[in-house]
């Protein structure tokens, strides 16, 4: 009995190479585009950079403050003792000095505040109508298709309910995220209050009238509730025959007292300036380089998957034809 050579088994795997094929000649069709993907970022990039051009330069202001741990809702320390008896008899105190922060942020950012500085330095047609600025004129221009800067008046056409001239709130939506910065460091409590423009010195400008306007605000508001407050006190003082209690009361007095004295000698109430703006030099956008490097990476994507796509549908049409065989 003879033993006939074994045979190789043919391998049931058969290995698929259309994948391979597929890159291959995807790869082949991006190489002969080449020169018109090419050309094509080419043409993006000259015109990202003749538009960085036009675009004009913003300049931003900036100043450094410190939480003033004299002004009277840091006297929380001195009323500890107090605080409880106090709340019961209906009378606030003041908080810690990293509320203080919180509440002098909160009010910098509210639309109380700023409709009302927005309307104290007229400064619609400086937010809202304003493109650009001359270093060397130190003048304005305009967007002329919604202001007239001769006749000074709004000419932009709009949908109800809004009218040619911005309503605050729109001012208000700008100037918070568009003119307003606010940096808080959390580990020493400093912050940074700056405002960006077109023009450096309004920049400088009214970053400072914003710091003081928030410290004669706050100061405002904890005088008049140290008033209340006093005036609840003696109220109460008046009413009540118990020592202990008119004891108490003529303490939270004296207290409420020195909040009062502070709001009246202190300018600097919440924050002290530490290192105060000045009228910047160099320019904080546009970062033109950054538009043009996104504009030819952008570019290049949109040339290789148009020879993609295009790959892709020969293909296909390909694959109908042989099926209609």
């Amino acid at each position: 009995m003879t033993n006939s050579p074994i045979q190789p088994k043919e391998s049931s795997v058969k290995i698929d190479t259309t994948t391979d094929v597929n890159l291959i000649l995807l790869g082949r069709d991006i190489w002969k585009a080449k020169f018109k993907i090419l050309s094509f970022v080419i043409v993006v990039a000259l015109t990202a950079i003749h538009v960085a051009k036009l675009l004009p330069n913003t300049y931003k202001a900036e100043a450094l403050l410190m939480p003033n741990t004299a002004s009277g809702a840091s006297q929380a320390g001195g009323l500890g003792q107090l605080g409880g008896l106090a709340s019961l008899a209906g009378v606030k105190l003041g908080g810690g000095n990293n509320d203080k922060i919180e509440l002098a942020l909160s009010v910098l950012k509210s639309k109380k505040f700023l409709f009302s500085f927005i309307e104290e330095n007229n400064l619609t047609v400086l937010l809202m109508a304003v493109d650009g600025w001359d270093r060397e004129t130190e003048t304005f221009s305009y967007k002329n298709k919604i202001y007239d800067s001769n006749k000074k008046i709004w000419i932009r056409e709009v949908n109800p309910p809004f009218g040619p001239e911005p309503d605050l709130s729109e001012v208000y939506d700008v100037v918070l995220n568009e003119n307003l910065t606010i940096e808080q460091d959390k580990d020493n409590e400093f912050v940074k209050v700056g405002f960006v423009h077109y023009s450096p010195i309004l920049a400088k400008q009214l970053t400072d009238k914003l710091i003081l306007k928030l410290n004669q605000t706050i100061k405002n508001r904890e005088f008049e509730e140290a008033e209340l407050n006093i005036q609840y006190l003696t109220r109460q003082i008046e009413s009540t025959r118990l020592s202990g209690m008119r004891t108490m009361f003529y303490e939270l007095i004296e207290e409420h007292q020195k909040t009062k004295m502070l709001a009246k000698v202190r300018k600097d109430y919440v924050f002290t300036t530490i290192d105060p703006a000045i009228v910047p030099l160099e320019k904080n956008g546009p970062n033109r380089k950054l538009i043009v490097l996104v504009s030819v990476f952008i570019a290049v994507f949109l040339g290789v998957a148009s020879v993609i796509l295009i790959h892709i549908n020969r293909k296909i049409w390909s694959i109908d034809s042989r099926k209609q065989q």
